[in-house]
C-alpha cells in the first residue's frame, strides 16, 4: 500500500483478462435518512474502471443521488433493486465519458466492456447501457455481483472439509447463474517443480459469491467472467492476502461510496484508488 500511494505499481496479473476491453465497478452505500426532511434519502455510488486487460490502469469517480422515500420503496418492491441504481442520464454519461478515456489512452475504443454491479441492474441502466453499445459499437456483459447469500460450500473429500479457493458451482437450469468460492484452502507454488494445495487457517466456512448475467452479447462464458473476478480479487494492492473475498471492481467503488458521505467538498467526484488503500 505504501508503495501503491507513492505512484507505484506493486503488481499486475500474470495473465490479461480480456484482449481489449474494461471493466466497470458499481456499488452503493445504503440509503441515508436526510436532516431537512424524513421523505428524503440520500445514497452515494461509487464507480471503479480498470482500464487495462492487466489491471495497470485503475480510475474511480464518486456520485451523490437524493430522492423521495416513496420513490424509493416503490422501486425496491417493483425491480428488487434495494432503490440503489444509477439513472439513466448519469449511467449514459458515466460510460461515455470512461469510453472516451479509454480512447484517448489506446486510440479506438474498447471492443467490450464488462460492468460488475453489488445490485441487480435496473432497466434504466440496461437502456443507458444498450444506447451506448449501439453508439459505439461495442459488446458488453451486465454481471451481478452479490455478496450476501445464504451458499456455503462443504469438501467431503480433502481439505479439512473447505472447498478450494476457484471452486465454481454452475447452475445448469440458469445457465447466466454460478456460485465462485473467492475464498477457500488456496493453490500455492513451493517452487518451479512442485504445486501443492495451501490450507486454509482462517475459522468459519468460505462464503462463495454468487454470480448472476443478466445480459452478454460478448462471447465470454459464464466461466470466463468467473474467471475475470477471481483474477481481479488479486488486484487489490492493499495487502498480499490469498484470500481476498470481493473484486477490486466492487470492493473500491463500494470503499469510494462510503467515503462521500464525509466529505464537506461537494464538487468532489475523482478520488485517487491510492488514498483508499
Amino acid at each position: 500500500a505504501i508503495y501503491a500511494k507513492s505512484g507505484g505499481i506493486p503488481w499486475l496479473l500474470d495473465e490479461p483478462l480480456i484482449p481489449s476491453g474494461l471493466f466497470i465497478g458499481i456499488a452503493f452505500t445504503r440509503p441515508r435518512q436526510d436532516q431537512e426532511t424524513s421523505r428524503r434519502e440520500s445514497f452515494y455510488y461509487g464507480v471503479l474502471t480498470v482500464h487495462n486487460k492487466w489491471g495497470r490502469f485503475l480510475d474511480t469517480i464518486i456520485r451523490g443521488i437524493r430522492t423521495d422515500l416513496s420513490r424509493l420503496e416503490g422501486l425496491m418492491r417493483r425491480y428488487g433493486t434495494r432503490g440503489l441504481f444509477v439513472p439513466k442520464n448519469e449511467m449514459t454519461e458515466m460510460l461515455r465519458r470512461t469510453i472516451n478515456q479509454f480512447k484517448d489512452r489506446t486510440g479506438q475504443p474498447p471492443s467490450l466492456v464488462i460492468l460488475h454491479k453489488s445490485a441487480p441492474f435496473h432497466k434504466d441502466e440496461v437502456e443507458a447501457i444498450h444506447d451506448i453499445a449501439s453508439e459505439y459499437g461495442i459488446k458488453y456483459g451486465l454481471v451481478h455481483i452479490e455478496r450476501n447469500n445464504l451458499y456455503r460450500g462443504f469438501n467431503m473429500g480433502q481439505h479439512l472439509g473447505n472447498p478450494t479457493r476457484g471452486d465454481i458451482v454452475i447452475d445448469d437450469e440458469y445457465p447466466g447463474k454460478a456460485i465462485l468460492f473467492t475464498t477457500g484452502c488456496a493453490q500455492s507454488i513451493d517452487n518451479w517443480h512442485s504445486v501443492r494445495i495451501k490450507p486454509r487457517n482462517r475459522p468459519g466456512t468460505p462464503r462463495p459469491i454468487e454470480i448472476n448475467i443478466q445480459e452478454n452479447t460478448t462471447p465470454l462464458t459464464i466461466d470466463k467472467l468467473a474467471q475475470q473476478i477471481l483474477a481481479m480479487t488479486k488486484l487489490d494492492w492493499n495487502n498480499t492476502e490469498i484470500e481476498v473475498r470481493e473484486p477490486i471492481t466492487i470492493k473500491y467503488a463500494r470503499k469510494v461510496a462510503k467515503l462521500k458521505q464525509h466529505v464537506t467538498n461537494l464538487q468532489l467526484e475523482r478520488i485517487d484508488i491510492r488514498d483508499l488503500m
